[in-house]
């Protein structure tokens, strides 16, 4: 996930490691909880 503000990215959370088919979804930094506590700290 990640936070562009006018096409500049101010923020970005990157799941560590790339995988195709994977049998989960990997959310660890790049869920929207994470996302929304950085915004509310802001």
């Amino acid at each position: 996930s990640m936070i562009v503000n006018k096409g500049i990215v101010e923020k970005m959370w990157v799941e560590p490691g790339i995988t195709d088919n994977t049998l989960h979804d990997p959310l660890e930094v790049s869920d929207a909880y994470t996302m929304l506590k950085y915004l509310n700290e802001q």
